[in-house]
Order: C-alpha cells, then structure tokens, then sequence
C-alpha cells in the first residue's frame, strides 16, 4: 500500500488485492483449485482433504474456494476437519504434520490436495513414514508446477503457474507504466490454469 501511495511504478505478480487497485499478473487460483479437485473427483475420490495456504493471500482464498466449489457441484460435503490452514510462511515441515493430522481423523481423507508444490512434497513425506504409497494408497496433487514436481520420484500432479508467461507480462506492463508515466494506468492479467 505504501507504493500505491507513494505512486511508485509496480507490477504484483501471483498476488491481486481486493480494493483492484494494482496492476497484476495472475493465474486464475479458483479455475485450477476447482480444475484440479474435479479430476480427484473423477477419478473417484470423494474423500479429498486440502492443506491451504494461509487466506490473507489472494492465491489461499482463491485455491480454497475453488476445491469447496468442485465438492459442492459434486454433491460432495465439505469437511471443516478435511481443511488444514497453514498460515504465514509455508514449509514442508508444516505440511508434513498438517498431513499426520489429517491421518490420523477416524475417518481419514482417500486424497490430499496441498494448496502448493511444497505442501505436496510434505504430504509425501509423511506418507512415506505410515508406509502409505501414492497413489495406491491415498492420492497427493498440488499446485505451481514447481521443478521438483515432475521428478520421477514423485511425478506430481499439479496445477500449471505459467511462470515465465506471467513474468514476461509483468515486465510488459511494468515498462508500458513507466513509459507512459500516466498514474492511472491500471493494466490487470489473469491467465489460465493448465493441469
């Protein structure tokens, strides 16, 4: 907020605020959250849990409310014990315990969704420890597409970031600010999500 006082040129990237008063690059959050639990869905599960990502954050609440969107148009109740909050900054270590929580319910989840890349990779951690296997024994997606998402070890389902994408346009929009030196130039991108 104080850059949008001080009038100073910016560009959020993966972040919006809700007043709308910044220039953004996105990814639809709520498009891939919902994209990706419908394929949970459909492949079977209807037991899906989901470790989220702290709410103060455009990315969270967008993730979260597309994962609640896909339980509802399948009839699917949502869970306040299937949801895991992870707040301020995220670590494997937090997912991991996020999922022995989630184990350890009398009912626990057939599948996690670890609202990132990182959370997945905690998830994972802690299925190995029960000796659970991924996905015969309970099934892990995440999102951003991080690197380590497509190793063979864990071969990851996620959701797509399309980071090089949002950053080539974040500058596009950043230089255009800058060289029109018009202040109220307000130029807002959402991308698509791709599973």
């Amino acid at each position: 907020y104080n850059l949008i006082r001080e009038k100073a040129p910016f560009v959020l990237v993966n972040r919006n605020l809700k007043e709308e008063i910044a220039n953004y690059v996105i990814i639809d959050n709520y498009k891939g959250a919902d994209l990706i639990t419908r394929h949970l869905i459909e492949l079977g599960y209807s037991k899906i849990a989901h470790i989220a990502i702290d709410q103060k954050f455009s990315t969270g609440l967008g993730r979260l409310q597309g994962y609640k969107k896909a339980l509802k148009e399948f009839g699917i109740k949502t869970l306040d014990e299937y949801i895991v909050q992870i707040q301020n900054h995220i670590t494997s270590e937090d997912a991991y315990r996020a999922t022995k929580h989630l184990l350890s319910l009398p009912n626990p989840p057939e599948a996690i969704f670890g609202g990132s890349d990182l959370i997945a990779l905690g998830v994972f951690n802690a299925l190995k420890e029960k000796e659970l296997k991924v996905p015969e024994d309970i099934a892990v997606v995440g999102f951003d597409d991080t690197d380590f998402a497509s190793n063979k070890w864990i071969n990851l389902t996620t959701v797509g970031q399309r980071k090089y994408e949002m950053g080539n346009l974040a500058l596009e929009i950043l230089t255009n600010y800058i060289e029109r030196a018009e202040k109220d130039y307000l130029h807002r991108v959402v991308l698509e999500p791709k599973l």
